[in-house]
């Protein structure tokens, strides 16, 4: 079948806790952003494997993305895997079953590479400064901080995500405070490791600028704001204050997940993790003398974006037999392991990741889960289509991140 070079392309990209998809158009046009918690990394850093529930519910999500691409026409495609899948025995499982699901090779990248892609979108509409700067993205599984001076980029990856934190200390609901003070110390232990392999950001230069990405330090942006509704307008470039970063933490480590969860600024599936996420980004603002950190929502122009991505490496989607999964919600027999045996005997090759090639999917992706909590609760279970035509409208303009 001939290929249509001017077809969308996009992107998906599987986390500890969330998985998301970007669709865009041949001139940048954004037609689809979308992003679930599906908790992939569940139960990883107790047992280093995925637990086949965690699995299949991505497989699920997965499948609902597969058809939205298929709606809009998508030709070429890239899909990555990122902490949970770097840390766990069975993460060839998960990659080969995410291939023969979305019919695009699974990639995983590392952690110093997540950084250095994340530093790259946060910055992307940003005026250069004069001092150091500083990025962090708290994942679920992993934080990367990132150090750009001058020229020199360096990144850490560090294993203090909301869900690796959540599950190797806070178990009370609300967490006591012998278990804040052992997360606290674990965090700060990770700070000072962090500082051991980049030097330099124990002696930061002014004037100095934090840049905080992902869903905790968006959603605390929101419940510092007074915003239950996702408004990318406000929430982009918003500035946290120090001071209340750290009483947010208090109020949030205070409350019961079942209170958190009747927070509409809190995504759905994010509420008992949260406490986790905001713990790391208070940690590290006092580490590295921050009294506020500035709000990215990852934005990259599509210019750009399209740029890059003419030069990598994508999966054709007539390459890999797809597998319906979410045909298979009745078929509860139908394992993991026998999905692998089918893509064993169907691959194709693996794509390598390359710098250029990430920069398209880092530099482009949803780092913020808000981005679709109010598109979640006002249109769950609609496709793409059914979207577009209750709105009103054609292709949706998402907000960027």
């Amino acid at each position: 079948m001939a290929h249509d070079p001017n077809a969308p392309v996009a992107a998906l990209d599987c986390g500890t806790n969330s998985t998301r998809l970007l669709i865009a158009s041949n001139d940048g046009e954004t037609l689809s952003r979308q992003m679930r918690i599906t908790r992939l990394g569940q139960g990883v850093d107790a047992t280093h494997r995925l637990n086949e529930e965690a699995i299949q519910r991505t497989l699920l999500v997965l499948a609902d993305y597969k058809r939205e691409m298929d709606e809009l026409g998508v030709e070429e495609a890239r899909l990555v895997a990122t902490s949970a899948v770097r840390d766990a025995e069975n993460g060839q499982v998960f990659l080969d079953a995410a291939t023969q699901t979305v019919g695009v090779q699974a990639e995983m990248i590392a952690g110093l590479e997540e950084g250095r892609l994340s530093y790259a979108g946060a910055t992307a509409d940003l005026e250069p400064n004069a001092g150091d700067d500083v990025a962090i993205d708290i994942g679920g599984g992993s934080t990367e901080i990132v150090l750009k001076r001058g020229d020199s980029i360096d990144a850490v990856s560090l294993d203090i995500g909301c869900v690796r934190i959540t599950e190797r200390f806070l178990h009370s609901d609300p967490p006591k405070s012998h278990e804040l003070a052992s997360a606290g110390s674990a965090i700060g232990d990770a700070l000072d490791q962090a500082v051991k392999e980049v030097p330099a950001l124990g002696h930061l230069r002014d004037p100095r600028r934090l840049l905080g990405l992902a869903g905790t330090v968006s959603t605390l942006a929101m419940l510092e704001l007074g915003i239950t509704d996702y408004d990318r307008s406000r929430v982009h470039h918003a500035v946290l204050a120090r001071d209340s970063v750290e009483r947010w933490a208090g109020i949030l480590a205070q409350e019961e997940t079942s209170v958190r969860r009747r927070r509409r600024a809190i995504s759905p599936g994010r509420e008992d993790v949260i406490v986790g996420g905001v713990l790391v980004l208070e940690a590290a603002m006092r580490r590295f003398g921050f009294a506020t950190c500035l709000v990215s929502e990852d934005v990259s122009d599509p210019a750009d974006w399209f740029s890059i991505n003419r030069r990598m490496p994508k999966t054709k989607l007539d390459t890999i037999e797809p597998v319906d999964i979410a045909a298979r919600r009745q078929e509860p027999e139908e394992t993991i392991g026998r999905l692998r045996n089918r893509v064993h005997a169907s691959r194709r090759g693996t794509i390598l990741c390359s710098p250029g090639g990430m920069h398209v999917l880092r530099d482009t992706f949803v780092r913020i889960e808000g981005v679709n909590h109010a598109c979640q609760q006002q249109h769950a279970g609609e496709t793409g289509a059914q979207r577009r035509h209750n709105r009103g409208r054609g292709p949706v303009k998402a907000q960027q991140k």
